[in-house]
């Protein structure tokens, strides 16, 4: 009897130490879990990018892209959770600790300012989700402006934030990768502007008085494009007092009547398209177009006067309708019809205008859900009009 007891208590303590080498290794191997998540918290998210080339349309143009991807481990308070991931991107060629600003030309990538952002609505499905590789976007490298043209360093950031605010970054990370810039840099136009800052200035004044008046709020636009030009410039104040003068004797040239608007817009056009220099001109027709919109309706004189300085520049038909829907909306317009409201150029067949159409639409509907509501508004008043517009040829 006493060897049976004997046995049932080594038994128990068999047990019993069993049981305590169980606990402990599962606080062992919670331990462990918990270091490892911090250690995954702590490493952030590991960016990575790799240059690839994309297409317009099959056998279109070829368009210079770098595609980023992360890997790492996504730590959030709960599950599954409403997140965005952010893409954020800065020139950093020049100095590290003063970074400076890329722009992007498409609408879709950029916020209002006009800088480079990509946002995108995802959802952590675990407490603690490890990605590997995962496709993140595609930077348009053929659509930035950096502050110089050609080979730029640029970093790259990447962050996982709660929906709808970035108070709260669950993980990110970052890296630095050479992007080729085509367009030329906006430090670059700014001193070839430099040259032509006289010249730029009668001209947009002459575009403000075309419609037989002299707005205020056209005036603004004016000063402050010259004004963000000067802002960092040694010889500012020397220079802003050159416009200014400028400016003043213009208008009292215009309001004496010794100069007309049409007069002087071709004169100037001339002197600006003789340097053969395109991001003048360009920039040039930027602000007489943002001078038109200043006050919210462009009168027929107007839009005759945009023609003239876009043919006196000898500009691209794509840049000025860019530059219009960048700054124009429909709205604006009074006494213009249909096709020329959306940029359809004058003599094309039936089929080429369905053509252009098609294009047209596709363009505007990526942009109806635009995050900016007067982009959005402005694409669903475009898509309304090209409808109707191609209903009516394919009826005919």
């Amino acid at each position: 009897m006493e060897a049976f007891v004997g046995i049932v208590v080594v038994v128990i303590l068999i047990a019993v130490i069993r049981g305590v080498i169980a606990a402990a290794t599962d606080r062992v191997q919670a331990a462990r879990a918990v270091r490892e998540v911090r250690k995954a918290i702590e490493k952030g998210l590991a960016v990575s990018c790799r240059d690839d080339v994309i297409h317009e349309k099959e056998g279109g143009r070829a368009l210079s892209v770098v595609r980023v991807q992360v890997s790492g481990a996504i730590v959030v308070p709960r599950a599954p959770l409403a997140a965005t991931l952010r893409v954020r991107i800065i020139d950093i060629t020049d100095s590290t600790e003063r970074p400076q600003p890329l722009f992007c030309v498409i609408p879709e990538m950029s916020d209002e300012d006009g800088l480079y952002r990509f946002d995108h609505a995802i959802t952590i499905p675990y407490h603690c989700s490890e990605v590997a590789n995962m496709p993140v976007t595609a930077l348009p490298s053929f659509a930035l402006v950096g502050p110089k043209k050609g080979s730029r360093r640029v970093r790259v950031v990447v962050a996982v934030t709660e929906a709808g605010t970035d108070d709260q970054v669950f993980a990110a990370g970052e890296t630095t990768v050479t992007i080729k810039l085509d367009t030329t840099g906006y430090l670059e136009i700014a001193e070839r502007t430099k040259a032509r800052e006289k010249q730029i200035a009668t001209l947009a004044i002459a575009v403000s008085g075309s419609d037989g008046h002299f707005d205020k709020r056209e005036s603004a636009v004016i000063r402050r494009f010259f004004s963000e030009r000067f802002a960092k410039c040694e010889d500012s104040s020397e220079r802003r007092r050159g416009v200014t003068e400028t400016l003043q004797q213009t208008l009292d040239q215009m309001q004496s009547g010794r100069a007309s608007a049409s007069e002087l817009i071709a004169q100037l056009c001339a002197e600006l398209a003789s340097d053969d220099d395109e991001i003048v001109q360009q920039s040039a027709y930027e602000l007489c177009v943002q001078v038109v919109a200043a006050d919210e309706a462009v009168d027929p004189r107007e839009s005759r006067c945009l023609k003239l300085v876009a043919e006196g520049l000898r500009l691209p038909r794509e840049f000025v309708q860019a530059t219009h829907e960048r700054h124009l909306r429909l709205a604006m317009f009074d006494q213009i019809d249909d096709e020329q409201s959306i940029g359809m150029p004058a003599g094309m067949t039936r089929e080429e205008k369905i053509e252009y159409l098609n294009g047209e639409y596709r363009k505007w509907r990526s942009r109806a859900t635009h995050k900016d509501p007067k982009v959005a508004a402005e694409a669903s008043v475009r898509l309304e009009r090209i409808t109707k517009l191609r209903g009516q040829l394919v009826d005919a």
